[in-house]
């Protein structure tokens, strides 16, 4: 987006006093552009991690791995005190950065307990030997907390800014995953090592965008008020920490680690389609800062125009991946298939959220009445999320029950497709909830041309395929073809939108324009 395209500043009072709020800190196509670049350039680099991860541990020790990683999540619940109300409030202009960042570091201090009781409570069918991988997870937390809470600084005027620390966290992923785990031979440990030191990075960045907004007094009176009303950022919370609840939930019931470790990899070919979702990271901040229904179209059309390839992507090539990762992987690629939809459909639930949550204004006032928060959208969000989780974690023990005794890659199997049925209701609700409160323009007819882009290039994959890739479990050998047949099928796709969508072609140029304005 060029630099002349501007719109309207509204004003907002703080402290008694007017302010001009210059809402082009938040450009929505930039933002979501910048995002999706970044995003999917960490995706390269994280799946470059993941590769030395997957290829130096055994399946046992990326169990354990994934099984970390859903620990943290719940451990870090209390986060979301701060950096929920943090972003709307930058958002609408007022001067809560500094109280933030220094009452989260407060609150890291009291879930490292937590973290410590999980692992006495929820891993009891974990070999003894990753207990002390386990405890190196805490040094996770505290990071995790300062990070969360620049970052929702950012998100509130600068969304970018969360995409470029993305970036450097990936970029420092390899270099140190290269000589923690595969050099010196660290395992686990090297893993979690090489984590914390891109978070450091990561947090670095975020610092640096979030400094001058910094640069204001603490105030208890906000902090007050976060802590009267945690209950809905932990409310809304909730559904983060039932989804991750799922693998330990398989763990306790099949006392296995192999199938969390299939499900891991198999999801890093979801996470490919999730990489579309950072095109629409702007569209929330926007929306709070009153954006308009043209805003959502535009940002809807962006969205699909990268996760309709993607999809197809993660589907034509999931053998391919997971037979990268790790050969041992590969019987599990239909899984990766399963939940490539799963993600594609969460990742239009988490747009039409966004947009529901960003036309809220409940919390326009300060300290909103509780029956005003109940009504509002904000808590109605969270109470269907709510109920969606609890409804698949309650089915998914009863499946994995009924099926115990099984293989774990059949299991697995059983698990993916719980997912798939339980959220395909979930998603076609929140379109409707979203149409029912909005009346923004959906851009059918450019979808159906991105959907052409698709056919052509799934037509050329079939064509090429054999001929270009070898398997080879040489990643010497495998992955500089495996590459070269990504990048005609995305040449494809980007040539045959190009030539028949008028607003792919501004919207390359508008790339192009941007990117030569950098040099300037």
């Amino acid at each position: 987006m060029s630099a002349g395209r501007r719109l309207l500043e509204p004003v907002y009072i703080i402290n008694g006093t007017k302010r001009l709020e210059k809402l082009d800190d938040i450009r929505v196509t930039y933002s979501g552009l910048l995002g999706l670049a970044v995003s999917m350039g960490g995706m390269i680099a994280g799946l470059a991690f993941t590769i030395i991860v997957t290829r130096q541990l055994s399946p046992e020790e990326f169990g354990v791995w994934a099984i970390i990683g859903s620990m943290l999540s719940y451990s870090v619940i209390s986060e979301s005190i701060i950096s929920y109300w943090t972003t709307r409030q930058v958002a609408r202009g007022k001067p809560v950065a500094k109280t933030s960042v220094i009452s989260s570091s407060f609150f890291a201090g009291g879930s490292i307990p937590i973290y410590l009781l999980s692992i006495y409570l929820f891993t009891t069918n974990v070999q003894p030997t990753f207990f002390d991988s386990l405890l190196l997870g805490a040094i996770l937390i505290p990071i995790t907390f300062i990070q969360g809470a620049l970052g929702a600084v950012n998100m509130g005027h600068k969304p970018h800014a969360l995409s470029v620390g993305m970036a450097v966290h990936q970029a420092l992923k390899i270099p140190m995953g290269f000589a923690l785990v595969f050099s010196l031979g660290l395992g686990l440990d090297g893993a979690l090592l090489t984590v914390f030191v891109a978070q450091i990075g990561h947090l670095f960045i975020q610092l640096r965008y979030a400094l001058p907004l910094l640069r204001v007094s603490i105030s208890i009176s906000y902090l007050r008020g976060w802590i009267r009303q945690s209950w809905l950022p932990l409310y809304n919370r909730t559904p983060g920490v039932l989804h991750d609840l799922d693998i330990l939930l398989y763990t306790m019931i099949t006392g296995s680690v192999l199938g969390p470790a299939y499900f891991a990899a198999a999801f890093v070919i979801a996470k490919v389609v999730g990489r579309a979702g950072a095109a629409s990271q702007a569209i929330y901040p926007k929306l709070l800062a009153k954006g308009t229904q043209e805003h959502i179209t535009e940002n809807l059309a962006l969205l699909m125009y990268f996760a309709l390839p993607l999809l197809a992507l993660t589907i034509l090539f999931s053998y391919h991946i997971m037979f990268l990762l790790n050969p041992e992987y590969a019987v599990a690629w239909m899984v990766g298939i399963i939940l490539a939809l799963i993600t594609f459909m969460r990742t239009i639930y988490g747009f039409t959220r966004q947009v529901l949550a960003g036309l809220d204004d409940v919390d326009v006032e300060e300290n909103p009445s509780l029956s005003a928060l109940l009504h509002s959208k904000l808590f109605r969000l969270a109470t269907i999320e709510n109920i969606y989780h609890m409804v698949y974690l309650g089915i998914l023990a009863l499946f994995l029950y009924m099926f115990l005794g099984q293989p774990d890659i059949q299991l697995v199997w059983v698990w993916s497709l719980v997912s798939l049925a339980v959220t395909t209701p979930y998603l076609l609700y929140h379109v409707i909830l979203t149409r029912r409160h909005t009346n923004f323009r959906t851009p059918y007819r450019r979808i159906f041309r991105y959907m052409g882009g698709v056919a052509g290039m799934v037509v050329v994959f079939l064509v090429t395929n054999d001929t270009i890739v070898v398997f080879d479990e040489s990643i010497y050998v495998y992955l500089p073809r495996l590459l070269l047949e990504v990048a005609i099928c995305c040449t494809t796709y980007l040539g045959i939108t190009y030539a028949i969508d008028r607003k792919t072609r501004r919207l390359i140029k508008l790339i192009f324009s941007e990117m030569a304005s950098w040099t300037r």
